[in-house]
């Protein structure tokens, strides 16, 4: 016979502050911001075969991507070090910004939609228009 788990009803701030405690335990968490239950965090039991598998995956698809590619390992690293400050090339960012705001202009004159009317097409918070 299992134990039975208990389900713990926390806020988001004692999660984010303790969440290395939480995440290691067992137990069901139901978090809640200001009162309102914003979800829960349900722990599994990991099968460490299947993640030995999914990492031998990972790296078959990495592998076929430098294959492909050439050497890509500094930009695959690159892009997943999350504490690296990235540089960033000023000319890329202009050239990006201006074929952005060419495809908006564009869109304006083929639609004949205003700039708020597709902005409010991006407003997660707004009904889509029928």
């Amino acid at each position: 016979m299992s134990a039975r788990r208990q389900m713990i009803d926390i806020g988001v701030r004692e999660f984010r502050d303790h969440a290395t405690k939480y995440l290691s335990g067992g137990d069901t968490l139901a978090i809640r911001k200001n009162g309102h239950l914003i979800g829960f965090y349900v722990p599994i039991k990991r099968d460490e075969a299947k993640v030995r598998q999914a990492v031998e995956s990972l790296e078959r698809t990495v592998d076929r991507i430098v294959d492909k590619n050439g050497n890509i390992d500094d930009e695959l690293g690159e892009m997943f070090d999350l504490y690296r400050p990235r540089k960033r090339d000023e000319e890329k960012v202009r050239q990006a910004v201006d074929r952005l705001e060419k495809t908006v202009n564009r869109i304006l004159e083929e639609t004949g939609m205003t700039e708020d009317e597709l902005a409010d097409l991006f407003d997660l918070s707004k009904p889509l228009p029928e």
